[in-house]
């Protein structure tokens, strides 16, 4: 680039709607010409833009679901009544750490009642059940009381050998979600460094996976990679809250890495005469300029639109207006084709947002903007405009967007899967621009599905049976070890419980459940089982440990049940086993 080029610049500050001009002076970086492509196929590429990370996505984003909770919400709970308000006008401001972490929680009198303060977040709210069911596995770090509610029921809690807490929770998807809320916790140690990890999906278990940079798993959920696996080209405004961020420079992630930034001029799909005004005052400072095309509807159509207008009226309409739609895109296409003469280097013209776009704005048709946007015919209707936009000479065409709510909206509903696990067989947007993504549009056989990283191999769990003698009063304990063919990275959990032999439970030995825990790296575990003695003369008798619902392990075959043995240590029916844990007598003992 040409050095004389002068660094700082006029440019026109583009609003919403049709701009005002307004002249802002902005400091431009120079930098050299920067390539969009690494290889240019001919087709237009096609991404995704990626939903806000929140905790009324359906997006599976994380296997971790606490990393979309909600920021911690106070509650003011009346001690007399019991009831809990939600009111943050009503709740005193929760006491938080640098990283967010509840660190007190406040005591007051109102009206002359004693009120506590609660800290409360909710994980897949307002989706109509739209989530993953089955076992969620939360633990934490810290002393307090934390408690589950709303589509959960702790079915198990305690502490991992690691020294963290623990609740297993069994979850049933309404629209409520997932609530999880700190009622008391310790100044000195307060409850903190939350993990609610998802069921288990296609033979993988997530529990433990505490994701650091360098880990060997990936911290996003399977089945959310596989669905966003299509797409060349992934946007971040929305996960990274872009529009509400206060960042604005790129210094912080781009210093000495100017060559991975592409700069780009965006203007109004409808308009290429905008885009035309701002790259004239850019000085030749841009790779590519942008548009935002979409399938929408004119004001004159939208007048004669009622409670009562058909889909087939609605679909029509969006069909007829993509003659009008693509040509502005090929107005675009022109601009940029002049723009790469005039600088002697290629111009490309990328989509960073698009799709349909059937806003309701709260009128009387809204309802049946909602049913035209997710009927079969939108699909096809999609996949025309795609062709449509890559015979324009779009060069990136970025869709708007994955994942979203269900349900009429002012703004329309740009979603393509309303929930990650919903089937695709009638996902018709979503198999629109996957079709275009993979080639399968343009009659290009589409590439095999990725095929899925393997699952960590699980070690084999097996316990050992044991014995003790019966003893005449008290009890005793009897041990039992339980031990991995390999020692695990994550942690490793097991349920188990007694059940009767010959040995009777109250009579003989005490019955006993629990869940036992192997810590990363540990490759023996120890359960006990209270033994009753007695003195009748009888045989020696027999009760199982049964081993259960492993987790990051799996059950040994044959060795997933051990026996124990509680041995008759009274007069003639004393048995060889007995005389084996007893040991060898010596003559004086035998004499006696």
């Amino acid at each position: 680039m040409d050095p004389s080029i002068p660094r700082q610049v006029n440019l026109l500050w583009r609003g919403s709607g049709l701009p005002t001009p307004r002249r802002r002076t902005l400091a431009f970086e120079v930098f050299e010409h920067r390539q969009l492509f690494a290889a240019d196929t001919g087709r237009m590429a096609v991404g995704m833009n990626l939903e806000n990370v929140v905790d009324w996505s359906p997006a599976w984003t994380f296997t971790d679901a606490f990393k979309a909770s909600r920021p911690w919400i106070s509650h003011a709970f009346n001690t007399q009544t019991w009831g809990t308000t939600w009111d943050a006008a009503a709740a005193p401001t929760l006491d938080l750490d640098a990283n967010g972490n509840v660190r007190s929680l406040k005591t007051w009198t109102q009206n002359g009642v004693p009120m506590k303060q609660f800290a409360g977040t909710l994980m897949f709210n307002s989706l109509d059940g739209g989530y993953a069911g089955g076992t969620y596995r939360a633990e934490w770090d810290g002393t307090g009381v934390v408690t589950f509610g709303f589509d959960s029921i702790v079915t198990a809690s305690g502490r991992t050998a690691a020294g963290r807490n623990f609740a297993d929770l069994r979850v049933t998807p309404t629209d409520s979600g997932i609530y999880l809320r700190i009622e008391e916790t310790s100044p000195a140690d307060p409850v903190r460094n939350f993990n609610v990890w998802m069921p288990d999906w296609n033979g993988r278990s997530f529990v433990g996976e505490r994701w650091q940079p360098g880990a060997t798993f990936s911290p996003f959920h399977p089945l959310f990679l596989e669905r966003l696996a299509p797409f060349t080209t992934l946007r971040f405004m929305g996960m990274q809250e872009t529009n509400t961020s206060d960042i604005v420079t790129w210094s912080q992630v781009f210093a000495g890495q100017t060559d991975r930034i592409v700069r780009v001029a965006a203007g109004q799909a409808a308009n290429s005469w905008i885009v035309e005004q701002i790259v004239a005052n850019m000085a030749g400072s841009y790779d590519a300029i942008a548009l935002a095309p979409s399938i929408t509807f004119t004001d004159e159509q939208r007048e004669g639109y009622t409670a009562a207008t058909t889909l087939d009226h609605i679909l029509a309409d969006a069909r007829t207006n993509l003659v009008t739609s693509l040509q502005w895109t090929r107005d675009h296409a022109e601009l940029a084709a002049r723009l790469a003469t005039q600088l002697g280097r290629p111009i490309r013209l990328v989509a960073y947002e698009g799709g349909p776009h059937l806003d309701g704005r709260n009128e009387p048709y809204q309802a049946a903007f909602y049913a035209a946007t997710n009927d079969p015919r939108m699909g096809e209707i999609y996949r025309d405009y795609l062709q449509g936009l890559d015979a324009a000479g779009l060069d990136l065409y970025v869709d708007f967007q994955f994942t979203g709510q269900a349900g009429a909206a002012p703004w329309g509903d740009f979603a393509k899967l309303h929930r990650m696990h919903e089937p695709l067989a009638a996902a018709g947007n979503y198999n629109a621009v996957v079709a275009a993504a993979n080639g399968s549009l343009w009659g290009v056989a589409p590439p095999p599905p990725p095929t899925p990283p393997p699952a960590p191999a699980l070690a084999d769990m097996s316990i050992a049976s044991a014995a003790i003698i019966e003893g005449h009063a008290g009890g005793k304990w009897l041990t039992f070890v339980a031990s991995l063919s390999a020692a695990p990275t994550t942690p490793v959990t097991v349920s188990w419980a007694t059940a009767n032999g010959t040995a009777r439970a109250g009579s003989d030995y005490v019955r006993g459940s629990g869940t036992m825990t192997f810590a990363a790296g540990q490759t023996e575990a120890t359960l006990r089982v209270r033994v009753k003695g007695d003195r009748a003369r009888e045989a020696d008798e027999t009760f199982r440990v049964e081993l259960s619902n492993p987790i990051n392990a799996r059950l040994s075959a044959t060795a997933a049940t051990a026996t124990g043995t509680i041995v008759n240590d009274d007069g003639r029916l004393r048995s060889a086993l007995f005389a084996a844990l007893a040991g060898p007598t010596t003559t004086k003992q035998r004499r006696r």
